[in-house]
């Protein structure tokens, strides 16, 4: 049997805090959740396989690594980043501050944060939500790779989320034969059902063709194997825009006469969503 747990201490793990810090990998027990939730692991983890599903505990992994060695094994889960960043968007990542959540506290900044990629010398204020989730979509997989040469004796296997989802289940057996668990066939209605807890619309959506303003951005993305050939604006603003143009939601935060820039955006999110309007 298998400890299989999501986001066990969600946001708790702040990895701003200690993100790439190799040389002191114990500065992240100084947070009593991330210290007690390590303790746990060390009584319950070596008596069964523990699977732990999580975005923030990727600054952890160095310490990790240190406290359990060679029991550690990674996956790491990358997906198309247009997709993967409006999914960002619709959780509020890198918003204004009057409609940030609470995911702003997990999130990387460059201008304090000791990130590896900020291209272009671009100003960070000067970008959008979506390419600063463009940024740290390209400062993740390529902090993959970092970890890889500073522990090449931890077991890692890198799959797409398009494939660990589809309904082959290949990538799956992959993933479950690669952790040591019992490769056990899974049943298609069970692949096919889709079970989102987290699902949310996105308020502010930018154009996603802005991406091509990064090519470091757009060579990463093309050497996971994707492209961006069949991106339609519909289908992304079906899935992860809002339902209608939220003018009451701007109402409701008071933020009319304070904030026209946003207002701004907002209104730009209504046009797209005319009919007839931008990439079928």
């Amino acid at each position: 049997m298998a400890d299989v747990r999501h986001e066990p201490i969600r946001h708790n793990y702040l990895p701003p805090h200690y993100y790439r810090e190799y040389e002191a990998t114990d500065c992240a027990l100084e947070s009593a959740v991330i210290a007690g939730h390590v303790q746990s692991l060390e009584r319950d983890a070596s008596s069964r396989h523990y699977v732990e599903v999580s975005w923030q505990n990727f600054a952890a992994i160095p310490m990790l690594v240190e406290k359990f060695g060679k029991r550690i094994k990674l996956v790491h889960v990358y997906r198309h980043p247009i997709s993967n960043c409006f999914s960002l968007l619709a959780h509020r990542f890198y918003y204004p501050k009057v409609l940030r959540g609470d995911s702003s506290r997990a999130l990387l900044n460059p201008d304090i944060d000791n990130m590896l990629t900020v291209e272009d010398g671009g100003s960070w204020d000067s970008y959008s939500p979506f390419e600063k989730c463009l940024h740290y979509w390209m400062e993740i997989n390529s902090y993959v790779g970092e970890l890889q040469e500073r522990y090449p004796h931890i077991p890692m296997l890198s799959v797409s989320a398009e494939g660990l989802f589809d309904t082959t289940g290949e990538t799956f057996e992959r993933v479950v034969e690669f952790i040591g668990l019992p490769n056990r066939s899974v049943p298609k209605e069970d692949l096919d059902r889709r079970i989102d807890k987290f699902s949310k619309r996105a308020v502010l959506i930018d154009r996603w063709e802005s991406i091509f303003e990064f090519p470091k951005i757009v060579a990463k993305a093309e050497s996971l194997g994707y492209d961006f050939e069949n991106i339609s604006d519909a289908k992304l603003l079906a899935k992860y825009g809002p339902r209608s143009f939220p003018e009451t939601t701007i109402k409701m935060y008071g933020l009319l006469a304070r904030h026209p820039k946003l207002v701004s955006q907002l209104r730009n999110i209504r046009n797209r969503m005319k009919p007839g309007t931008g990439r079928g």
